[in-house]
């Protein structure tokens, strides 16, 4: 699959992916980043990328003005390919947590401003929308990609801003 940033300082820079990796569509992926850079909440922001996949929607954040990101994905070649994008990028900012999503998220002190969640749409949705807010900052936002069949949305400490679908594909955005 044939991946890109799309817009800022990496703009149609061509990401490697995973084969086990479901990446967000081109579609969804500039609705949403229009949508928080309307917010203001993407430059200068402290980003954590979680079920990170390739990385793209850390490495979109960068591209846009965020100041540090955070990949976590449990999957080894997901790590190297992160590892591999944000090296051709020469990112220093940035670092990649070979970790399952929920466990790192149980076991971090740190919060940030900007949360992605993309987890397989069957994995764990309710325990990580009972668990996230412990990694978002007071006042920060939180994206949570999902199956537009998923109907229980409701995270824990978090306010749902809003959801958007793209045919299967979604995302609701939460707020601390």
């Amino acid at each position: 699959m044939n991946l890109h940033v799309s817009t800022g300082k990496y703009k149609n820079t061509i990401l490697k992916v995973p084969k086990s990796a479901r990446p967000v569509k081109n579609i969804v992926k500039q609705s949403l980043f229009n949508y928080l850079e309307n917010m203001g909440v993407i430059k200068g922001a402290d980003v954590l990328d979680l079920y990170a996949g390739s990385g793209n929607l850390g490495i979109e954040s960068l591209s846009r003005g965020a100041q540090s990101c955070t990949f976590v994905d449990n999957n080894f070649e997901s790590i190297k390919f992160i590892n591999e994008n944000t090296a051709k990028l020469n990112l220093k900012n940035t670092h990649s947590i070979n970790r399952n999503g929920l466990k790192f998220i149980g076991e971090t002190d740190t919060q940030f401003d900007l949360v992605f969640a993309d987890p397989p749409y069957t994995d764990h949705t309710k325990h990580l929308l009972k668990t996230v807010h412990y990694a978002v900052n007071l006042d920060g936002i939180f994206v949570y990609m999902h199956a537009k069949t998923n109907d229980d949305l409701q995270a824990f400490d978090l306010d749902l801003i809003e959801t958007r679908c793209f045919g299967k594909s979604c995302f609701t955005v939460y707020k601390a």
